[in-house]
């Protein structure tokens, strides 16, 4: 049988279009758009079995009508964005950006709305200049960017100091040495991973253009080696007639107070001890949207925002306005525990935290998922803020999992309205740590596990009977 007898044995494109396979698909459409759809569809399918005639020689109508209805059929699609809730006790870092302030959230509100310029956003370097006591400021989309621009500027051919102990991650799959790389910056390792001395830095920047020291997740760890502080390296650089970029990561621009729980290096700080660059992001400690901060010497970011990639990595109008407005509550210090969403989660009562933990853990055990939920105070074991020195006791709900895996507990709890990240136990257990859970998200935690099935059960049967006599 020839190619024209196996098509004209198939099925027109009527035929399909009327069959109720395919016309369940297309019954959401008019009837021209239906009908283009699917002689499109069946174009395809034509055209894929006339380049293998074995292929044609056995397509029958069934199978024409099963390729087709599944060209037809939508994309399923995307889970849709959800809240987060950040039950890990960890607050920055690895991937987590900390909530933006009230004010930030109106403005980005406000701006969306609406058309957007950049003289909405006008005073962001300039007040953070005058916070952080710098010469200038620069702000990008990204502090990673932030970090590649001053790299690509600065290094003059001669490479930059890094201790090994610090090359690590900026963030998920980007590392310190992509960056270096992609900058064209020559890196300079110094010391060993778990310590690094002056001299050990010394001898590095006789052949580098500066140094670079990075936020570490773990240098503030008992186990942690020792490293020269920013005053004791800063010397060491300008002997050498280099420069400095500390890195604060999600970091305070001003001090703060030892009230809030926080106890970082601060941008302020840095500059004052001799940092000639710091770069810390827009979320964290600052609570404006993600993005790249980049403070200090006037000559020396004049360098830095003179590249053409300065302008490329520009942060957008509507986002510095937003940053505009968080930088604003900065202003008034004092307030931040009332004011600033990551200040307020730092600084909870730990009475407060108990309070939730013991009124959440009763409702998180009736879930049919939960062998046993029970309020817990949580030791100090490592700060909720990369970098701290400050290690902040918190209470949380221990969750024990009804079967022999906790699998089916985070899969419940990242698969509902929320999606909720806890930290999984050595012994099996899933802890909800209430240091970094908003408030307003305890409902949240509540309503995110299954009931129990005999709570089920009973709505079930007293449905049942309410219907039953309602009828009599």
């Amino acid at each position: 049988m020839n190619t024209n007898d196996l098509l004209r044995n198939l099925p027109s494109i009527q035929e399909i279009a009327d069959h109720p396979t395919v016309k369940s698909v297309t019954d959401k459409l008019n009837r021209s758009e239906g009908f283009a759809r699917v002689r499109n569809a069946v174009e395809q399918v034509r055209d894929e079995a006339l380049k293998r005639k074995d292929q044609l020689q056995h397509l029958t109508a069934g199978d024409l009508l099963d390729r087709v209805a599944r060209r037809l059929a939508p994309t399923p699609r995307r889970r849709e964005a959800s809240t987060v809730v950040n039950a890990t006790g960890r607050l920055w870092g690895n991937g987590w950006s900390t909530p933006m302030a009230e004010p930030a959230v109106q403005r980005l509100a406000t701006t969306a709305d609406d058309y957007a310029r950049r003289s909405q956003a006008e005073g962001a370097e300039e007040t953070l200049t005058r916070l952080a006591g710098a010469e200038r400021a620069l702000v990008t989309g990204r502090r990673e960017s932030a970090l590649w621009l001053a790299l690509k500027a600065l290094h003059n051919g001669r490479g930059v100091a890094v201790a090994r102990g610090d090359l690590g991650e900026l963030s998920p799959g980007l590392r310190v040495t992509d960056v270096c790389q992609t900058a064209g910056a020559v890196l300079h390792e110094v010391g060993a991973t778990n310590a690094c001395t002056t001299e050990d830095y010394r001898g590095a920047l006789a052949n580098a253009a500066g140094a670079l020291r990075l936020a570490s997740d773990e240098r503030e760890s008992p186990d942690a080696g020792a490293r020269p502080t920013i005053a004791e390296l800063a010397a060491v650089a300008h002997d050498q007639g280099a420069w400095l970029l500390v890195d604060l990561a999600g970091g305070p621009l001003i001090d703060p107070s030892e009230a809030d729980g926080v106890a970082r290096e601060s941008a302020h700080a840095a500059l004052q001890a001799g940092a000639d660059l710091v770069l810390l992001s827009g979320d964290g400690l600052v609570a404006g949207p993600e993005c790249g901060l980049l403070l200090g010497r006037k000559e020396l970011l004049d360098r830095v925002a003179s590249l053409v990639e300065a302008s490329l990595c520009r942060l957008d109008a509507r986002s510095e306005a937003a940053l505009v407005a968080a930088l604003a509550l900065l202003d008034s210090p004092d307030r931040l525990a009332y004011t600033h969403p990551v200040y307020q989660l730092l600084s909870a009562p730990l009475e407060n935290l108990r309070t939730r933990a013991e009124r959440l853990a009763p409702q998180l055990a009736e879930s049919s998922l939960v062998a046993s939920a029970e309020a817990v105070e949580i030791a100090p074991s490592g700060s909720p803020m990369p970098g701290s020195a400050v290690t902040l006791p918190s209470w949380g709900v221990s969750l024990t999992p009804a079967g022999e895996s906790i699998e089916p507990v985070e899969r419940a709890l990242r698969s509902g309205a929320a999606e909720i990240h806890g930290r999984t136990m050595a012994d099996g257990a899933l802890l909800l740590d209430l240091r970094t859970v908003l408030p307003h998200q305890d409902l949240l935690l509540v309503g995110a596990l299954p009931p129990a099935k005999s709570s089920e059960n009973g709505t079930a049967a007293g449905s049942e009977a309410g219907t039953e006599a309602a009828a009599g």
